[in-house]
């Protein structure tokens, strides 16, 4: 099955949009240029080394989205980079948003290639000659894969695609401000402009004879009252303009270096993995494909906040069903559904003393009415009764 082969097309995509990013924030802290072209040599070679790149190649389930993090997130570690958990979680909603308005708005099942042709040539772009290597022969293979693949065998994999992306409502702000989303995170597609090559143009009426002959063509007004998108016929030069956005670097395109973009909402749900995706994630499968990729060596590293000067409270803001859909030939997605309205506060600064103590998620074990861990050396009350038992000095207000 053509679906069975969705599986480089998704990484591919996403380690491009992952490689935007990093390079995006590493610009705008001012990072070292010599560590920051070493973190974009670093990730690009542990995305595309020869092994990893084959086991990707070899028709498979399209991994779930906990298990697609799970690799990213090893990727993203085999450099001198070290992200917090909150840091990581804001880049892969930024990898997974802006990838899902790449395929909702490609015309043709087949452009989804040509996007990732896009990401691949960008990247090269990026860094050494060495890493270069990699990613040309990466692109052979994918020339050799799916070149000679009809229009029909990519609609399975659009499909897959889309379902992968289903249900992600991330609100990024540099979608927001380009009117490339809404303020309910769904994705704003433009309806108007050439069609693909192999599709005819919508709103023709053709009537056969009983022989199958031609004998009456026309084109309708409308539909109604609803007006309807003015797509035209196929041009190659404006058709190759409108697509042009879609795998290219939007941080460069719209912002330059210097800006910053940050996924704005966030849904509980999707961050807490099911049951059925922790057994997936420790599945054979998942540890064979991280087994492959290669951790860099170095002898030292550095940790970065990624969005550091961003506000790091995420909200959950759920998809409004009676919001117009369409606006000046535009549509946004359907993929999207209802949820409760939940706010999680992600910043450290407002934890609670229990909740610090929750998360070091210590044993405690009760003895003689007080509660001690299982390494007595490090227990603070443990400490403070023993300073008190010896005569320490205790002062009095």
């Amino acid at each position: 099955m053509a679906s069975y082969m969705t599986m480089p097309l998704l990484i591919f995509n996403l380690g491009g949009e992952m490689i935007y990013v990093l390079r995006q924030r590493l610009g705008a802290q001012a990072i070292d240029q010599l560590k920051a072209q070493q973190v974009l040599n670093e990730v690009t070679a542990s995305l595309f080394d020869e092994k990893f790149i084959t086991a990707l190649f070899c028709p498979q389930r399209l991994l779930s989205f906990a298990e697609t993090k799970a690799i990213f997130r090893r990727i993203a570690h085999c450099s001198i980079m070290k992200l917090n958990e909150t840091s990581m979680g804001k880049l892969y909603d930024l990898m997974t948003m802006v990838f899902k308005f790449q395929v909702l708005g490609c015309r043709s099942p087949k452009d989804i290639l040509q996007v990732t042709k896009l990401h691949l040539n960008t990247i090269r772009s990026y860094v050494n000659a060495s890493v270069r290597t990699l990613i040309d022969s990466c692109q052979s293979r994918l020339d050799k894969t799916y070149g000679k693949w009809p229009l029909g065998r990519f609609w399975p994999v659009r499909q897959t695609l889309l379902d992968f992306c289903h249900n992600r409502n991330v609100k990024v702000s540099l979608l927001l401000q380009e009117n490339l989303q809404r303020q309910n995170a769904r994705m704003v597609v433009c309806l108007n402009g050439p069609c693909p090559k192999e599709t005819r143009l919508p709103g023709t009426v053709r009537h056969f004879g009983p022989s199958g002959d031609l004998i009456d063509e026309y084109r309708t007004a409308g539909i109604g009252l609803f007006d309807i998108a003015a797509p035209t016929e196929y041009d190659e030069e404006r058709y190759e303009q409108v697509q042009e956005l879609y795998g290219a670097n939007l941080y460069s395109k719209f912002r330059g270096t210097e800006s910053s973009s940050v996924p704005e909402t966030e849904s509980k749900e999707n961050d807490r993995a099911t049951d059925e995706e922790k057994a997936q994630m420790a599945s054979e499968e998942l540890k064979h494909l991280a087994a492959l990729i290669k951790p860099a060596r170095h002898s030292s590293g550095f940790r970065l906040n990624l969005f550091a000067a961003a506000n790091d409270s995420l909200e959950f803001v759920p998809s409004t069903e009676n919001e117009d859909s369409a606006c000046d030939g535009k549509v946004a997605d359907e993929s999207d559904i209802e949820h409760d309205e939940v706010f999680i506060d992600a910043r450290a600064a407002r934890q609670t003393i229990q909740q610090r103590f929750d998360d070091l998620d210590l044993e405690r074990v009760e003895s003689g009415g007080a509660k001690v861990a299982d390494d007595e050396d490090f227990d603070l009350l443990e400490m403070m009764d023993r300073a008190v038992a010896s005569g320490a000095p205790r002062t009095h207000k």
